[in-house]
Order: C-alpha cells, then structure tokens, then sequence
C-alpha cells in the first residue's frame, strides 16, 4: 500500500516546495520559494535560478534569459539583468550562462542584443567578432559572408612556399622520424584540448599552443580565401577539411598507380616516396580532421527543445540543412577516423612477416641485443628483396621488428584523445578524468614495451607522455576552479602550463649532451683492450692508437672500442 500511495503522489508544482510536511492530500501545503529560487521535481529545498536563468517573483521558479542576452551570475531576481550581447557577438539560443559566443568569420553583429550574427553582403569582408562590413579593395574579391578577401597570386605563392617546405622537409625527416613524431603527436592532441573541454587556457599557453598546434597539423586550409568562396560558416569548412585532403590523395595515389607498371629503380623508388608522402599527410591530418567531423555530431540541446550546434551557434541542428551534414559526416568517419586506422593495420598486417622477422622467437634463442640486431638485418634484406617494402617505413620504420603494429595503436591513442572525446561527457570534468585515464593507460603501454629501436626514443615518448599528463591535469584543475585564485597567481600557472610544453626540448638537449659527455669518457679511458659493451664489429689494418666508436643500428647502443695494435680486434 505504501509503494501504491507513493506512486500516486504529485510534485509540488515548480517554484514551491513541501521541506516537511507528510501525507499532504493538496497543493496549498506547497509553500513559495523565494524571488531569484526554484525547486525541481521532489525537492525539499529551494535553491537558486542557476546561470542564464532568473526568477522574477516568489513561486514562480526561474526563466530562460531571452536570446541575445546571457547572465553569468546565479540566483538572478530580475530579466533586467540578463545582459544584451556585445556587438561582434550574439546569442541564438535562450537561458545562455556564459557570455555570447562571438561572430563567425563572414557574419557580423552592429549592435547590442543580436540572437544571431548577420551574413555580411557580397563584395564586402567581415573577420571572425566583426563589428561591421568592410567593402573589398581593388584587385580583391568576396561572395556573401565572406571572412576574408585575398589576391590570387598570394594564394599560389603561399601554396608553392608550402609545397618547398614539405620538399625540403622530408629530405631529412628519416634521420629524426621518431623524434618528430612525438612531438607531433603530442601537439596535435593539446591543441584540440580548449575546444574539447570546453575551457578558455590562460592566455600564454593559448598562443603558444596554437601557433604551434598549426605548424604541425599543417593547417593549409586557413590559408585560403573560402570566405571570398562561399559563406564561411561551420559547414564550408567542413567541406574544405574533409575534401581536400581526399582530393590531394587522389592525385598523389593518381600518379602513383601510372607508375605502377614500370619496374626500373627509378620509378619503384618515386612510387615509395609518393606513397610515403600519402601516409604522411594522414598522420599529420587525422587528428584535426577527425576533431572537425566529430564536431557536427555535438549538439547542444536546450530546455525549449532548441538545439544548436556547439562549435557554430548560428547553425540549428533540427534543421533539415543540418541533416544533410550529418550524413556527409557519417561518411567521412568511415574514411578518416575509421578507415584511416584500419588502412594503417591492413598494410602491415599483410606484410607482417617480412616486418616481424621473428623477432621474439630470436629473442628466446640469443642475447636482446643480438635478437634485435638481427631482426633490424633481416628486416632490411626484406627491403632490399622487396622494393615497395619501402612505400611502408613510415609506419613501422621507428618500431622494433616486433611491434611493427604499433603505429596503428598510436593512431587509436590520438583518437581517443582527440575526436572520440566529442562523445564523452562533453564540457564536463568527467571527460577530463575520461582523458587521464586514457593518457595513464597509454603512457603503461609505452613504458612497459619500449617499442622504438632508438632507446632515446623510448626515454623522450616516455617524457612526451608525462607532459601530456600534467596538461590534462591542469586542464581538470581549471575545470573545477582549482585555479580560481588572484591575478598574481593565475600569471603563475600560466607561466609554468607554458613552460612545461618545452620539457621535451630541454630533455631532448639534456640527454645529448650527456650521452656526448659519456662517449667523450668512454674514449679517454678506452686504453686497454676490454670489452665495454655492445654488439661490436671487426677491425683490420688500424694504427696503434686508433679509437673507433661505430654507433650499433641495434638502438643507439653505442659500442667503443680501442685497437692498440694492427691484428684483428673482435668484441
């Protein structure tokens, strides 16, 4: 009977509460919360209107501020202060708690109060937070919201400067692949991290990180004019970070298959570079990409059934037009987030015996150093066997034979820490705690494997994957107001979240410097003839006193010795 009764009780209606009374058979029993107070459903207590909402009277509960307008404070009495936006800013949707978001390159808000940001007219420009149209000099040109108006000509020379970058680039990238890897792979995923959590970074750490977050991401599409193209909104560039980079693949995969049928050296080894330079454009794309895809799947939704989404305001995510975009973005999860990865396993998968060499069945039968030393031979016999072996040393060429897959859980490892983060608790702490989690579980994967041949590699993804840690715990720390101090001491954090990006270089310079202190010892005391350690090599025909110091490919594990006469000297 008591279950029954409790099923047939009603709430008290919003805006009042019943803190005590049992067994109350009308709503008179309700009592009024007070002005600026609401109750919901059950509850015994009042408690304030939260932010973006006020309550105008006793009883009443609390209402949305109107759109264009926002308020930041809690427990609000009056719609008089619900803020008007600020012009180059504006508010589509009702009850917002925080300021107005700001225009969007191509739209612009003249005055105060805007629901939403107007589309600027053509022949004129307006960048992103415009307070006003401006008309396009001579010799430029612009559509309707156009964000910016360029010339043509520095368009290409842009493009060609970019083009000579890369040319030059990967002359030597081979040399410090790994080194440069990490690095990317780290700022590739801090760079997205604002955006994802929701929060503003101090102001330092903010520029620092995005210009270089745009160095590595290789962000070309910012510098077209797609505002002088077509409305620059949300879904136009969309289109220009999903469809360029699939058209720049087809051209290079283009060139490669006419190849295909020539056999000579020449051309095998154009083939390996082109195909190089492919899988290379995914790794440095995928993350920003996938960021961006995501991205149309996150709507925010509001109390009046509104909703919109949270990268771009302006756009209404009921909207049949939204619709249309979110198929599109379907597909490009299949080819990017989902199809990159599994194009990266497939490659290696397939070519996993020529890559593993028996590696760990070497390891059961000789020293680790041997086993390793002799799966790196055998792997490059392989290459030279089969030349478009080659095509594939992006992927694999870091790793030790053994973990010629790793390349794939790198690539899951930014996902989760990118684009999947859109899914989980958005805006909350719980997907920062989601991404510590992420962090701590990878950074165990790195330090028990030890997967890169170069040992230094090992050491510097290790310190890599810290830093990474002690970003996303400050990133938790501005989440719940850890960092809610007085301006001095926000000016500190800032400073030190700034520094900490560059432990890696001071590392990086650290290590090399001792490891040249080390062989600079090792060669001064090297007078007797001994074993030091290491694989070692043979050596005729040296003159008394010569010191040789050959760096093993067996991981930078330097080997020394001293020859103190002309016989053959086998460490």
């Amino acid at each position: 009977m008591e279950t029954e009764a409790a099923e047939n009780c009603v709430f008290c209606p919003s805006g009042k509460i019943n803190p005590s009374t049992t067994g109350s058979s009308s709503a008179s029993i309700c009592s009024d919360c007070q002005a600026g107070e609401d109750a919901s459903n059950g509850s015994t207590e009042c408690a304030n209107c939260v932010a973006g909402k006020y309550g105008p009277a006793a009883g009443l509960g609390c209402f949305d501020c109107g759109r264009g307008k926002f308020i930041s404070t809690e427990g609000a009495t009056s719609e008089t202060q619900c803020s008007l936006c600020p012009i180059g800013k504006s508010s589509p949707a009702t009850g917002l708690p925080s300021s107005c978001e700001s225009c969007q390159s191509g739209r612009y808000a003249p005055a105060e109060g805007y629901a939403q940001c107007a589309i600027c007219d053509p022949g004129t420009v307006c960048e992103e937070e415009a307070t006003e149209m401006q008309s396009c000099g001579a010799g430029y040109f612009s559509g309707a919201g156009a964000g910016t108006f360029k010339e043509k000509s520095l368009v290409r020379g842009r493009l060609q400067s970019f083009g000579s970058a890369i040319s030059v680039a990967s002359e030597k990238f081979e040399k410090v692949q790994p080194i440069i890897k990490i690095v990317f792979a780290y700022f590739q995923v801090v760079n997205g991290l604002g955006f994802l959590f929701g929060i503003k970074f101090p102001p330092i750490y903010s520029r620092v990180t995005s210009f270089i977050g745009g160095i590595v991401s290789l962000d070309f599409i910012s510098f077209l004019p797609l505002g002088c193209m077509a409305p620059a909104d949300f879904y136009s560039s969309l289109l220009a970070y999903t469809a360029l980079p699939l058209v720049l693949s087809a051209c290079l995969i283009g060139y490669y298959v006419s190849l295909s049928k020539k056999t000579d050296e020449k051309s095998v080894s154009t083939r390996n570079k082109i195909f190089e330079t492919f899988l290379t454009i995914t790794f440095v794309l995928l993350p920003s990409v996938s960021i961006k895809v995501f991205s149309t799947f996150a709507c925010h939704d509001f109390d009046d059934g509104s909703r919109y989404l949270i990268v771009d305001y302006s756009i209404d995510c009921n909207a049949s037009t939204h619709s249309l975009y979110w198929l599109y973005s379907g597909l490009m999860v299949l080819l990017y987030p989902i199809g990159i990865p599994f194009m990266y396993w497939y490659l290696l998968w397939k070519r996993r015996h020529l890559l593993s060499c028996d590696h760990r069945m070497k390891e059961m039968e000789m020293s680790e150093d041997r086993a390793l030393e002799s799966a790196l031979k055998e792997r490059e016999a392989n290459e030279e066997k089969h030349k478009t072996l080659k095509a594939l040393s992006f992927l694999y060429g870091s790793y030790e034979p053994k973990y010629w897959w790793f390349e794939v859980f790198e690539t899951l490892r930014k996902l989760v820490l990118t684009g999947f983060l859109v899914f989980v608790a958005p805006g909350t702490a719980a997907q920062v705690l989601f991404s510590l989690v992420m962090c701590i579980g990878a950074m165990r994967v790195y330090s028990v494997n030890k997967p890169f041949v170069d040992d230094f590699s090992d050491k510097f993804s290790e310190v890599a994957q810290w830093q990474l840690f002690f970003t996303l715990l400050a990133a938790l720390a501005m989440k719940v107001n850890l960092d809610n101090e007085n301006l001095q001491d926000k000016r500190y954090f800032d400073i030190l979240l700034t520094l900490l990006q560059f432990v890696p270089a001071l590392v990086l310079t650290i290590m090399n410097l001792l490891e040249a202190r080390e062989a600079t010892s090792q060669e001064i005391v090297g007078h007797k003839d001994n074993d030091i350690g290491g694989e070692g090599k043979e050596y005729e025909g040296l003159e008394l006193g010569e010191v040789e110091i050959p760096v093993t490919t067996a991981s930078t594990r330097r080997t020394f010795t001293n020859v103190v006469s002309t016989r053959e000297v086998t460490l």
